[in-house]
């Protein structure tokens, strides 16, 4: 008897509103070509993201909510990466995780600034970007500095005085920028670049023809401006046309997919990361174990960078809160913060600056230039 009215007085509470329910989780967004030709880099870092947010959740989420990741694949197109945004926010995310791409970074801004949604960029480096006071952060370097100091490398270190440039102008906020920046210091040492071979990214590339032009122009190296799938095409076309000159490339050749798709023709290859691949620090090798167990295969910068950005962002919504205005501001008062590899510190307009890292392919392997 005693047993039925305690049930009967416990009856109210139980159809309270949210007694029986869990708190809302915290909504972050993903956003990146999960498909397409640049599909590697926005698959390495929606792994890094997730692998962040799946740790959060074991130590508790954020104030004991569940942390839930949204993602949305842009497929490097302007209209659906737009698209997406206006769904992410339309799904509440807090702070939205991307995009990998400067070029995708370019359409979306007006969209995030409209809707003040605070964005962190694993990998973004257009110098259109650079110091705005806005919503958009980043975790990569502007592009600029990095053209000045790989002009340099390439001519005082490794000799080179006339080069090819292979353009991918569906990428131009970044390659672009890049190769302008690239063209003004290396003329300046002295040097002389040919005439840009340009193509846009489709389903009918004509690399054979690339390549010929490239052959054709017997300059002393080549610079390639693309990305990993495509820089192994035109290597293997050139390669099979007897092409024995020195190779250089961005870190957007640097992916897994270089080796994957290049196989001997990428031999030799040369290209700089913005990470150290043989580390040795613990926290590092901790997230490469982790990394590797999770998903099968070997971390990549986008994977590593990804990592950060989400660490970071979680953070600011843990110090700081929810709010456009007051994320933003926990975001720029972090202060130095502990990434994978060193302290991570944004500039007051939510920029970075990061080290180089020079690495060639040698025995279908990445080796690090010491």
């Amino acid at each position: 008897m005693t047993r039925f009215w305690l049930l009967i007085l416990m009856l109210p509470l139980a159809l309270l509103p949210g007694a029986c329910t869990e708190k809302e989780p915290v909504r972050i967004g993903f956003l990146a070509a999960l498909t397409g030709r640049y599909a590697d880099l926005g698959l390495a870092g929606r792994n890094g993201a997730l692998l962040a947010v799946e740790e959060c959740n074991r130590t508790g989420g954020l104030h004991g909510r569940k942390v839930e990741l949204l993602v949305r694949d842009n497929g490097a197109n302007a209209d659906q990466a737009i698209q997406a945004v206006r769904q992410l926010d339309q799904a509440g995310v807090t702070v939205l995780i991307g995009p990998m791409l400067s070029q995708m970074a370019m359409v979306i801004k007006p969209e995030i600034d409209s809707l003040r949604l605070v964005t962190v960029s694993p990998t973004v480096s257009t110098d259109y970007l650079d110091n705005l006071d806005d919503w958009f952060f980043r975790l990569y370097p502007s592009i600029r500095h990095f053209a000045v100091r790989y002009a340099e490398r390439l001519f005082n270190h490794e000799r080179l005085h006339r080069l090819s440039v292979l353009i991918d102008e569906s990428n131009a906020a970044y390659t672009q920028t890049f190769y302008q920046a690239f063209a003004q210091a290396f003329t300046k040492l002295g040097g002389s670049l040919e005439p840009p071979v340009t193509y846009h990214t489709g389903s009918a590339v004509p690399f054979y023809r690339l390549a010929e032009t490239i052959r054709r122009q017997q300059a002393e190296g080549l610079l390639l401006l693309s990305g990993a799938m495509d820089s192994a095409m035109v290597l293997h076309q050139l390669r099979s046309r007897g092409y024995k000159q020195p190779v250089f490339a961005t870190e957007w050749s640097g992916t897994e997919d270089l080796l994957t798709y290049g196989g001997t023709a990428v031999e030799g290859l040369t290209f700089y990361n913005t990470y150290d691949r043989h580390s040795g620090s613990p926290a590092y090798l901790d997230f490469v174990d982790r990394y590797r167990k999770r998903f099968g295969q070997e971390p990549g910068f986008a994977s590593v960078h990804a990592y950060d950005a989400t660490n970071m962002a979680l953070e600011a919504l843990r110090r700081g809160g929810a709010g456009p205005e007051q994320l933003k501001q926990a975001l720029l008062t972090l202060g130095p913060f502990p990434g994978l590899q060193a302290m991570l510190k944004l500039t007051p307009t939510g920029d970075i600056d990061r080290p180089l890292f020079h690495v060639r392919v040698e025995n279908s392997r990445f080796h690090t230039l010491r």
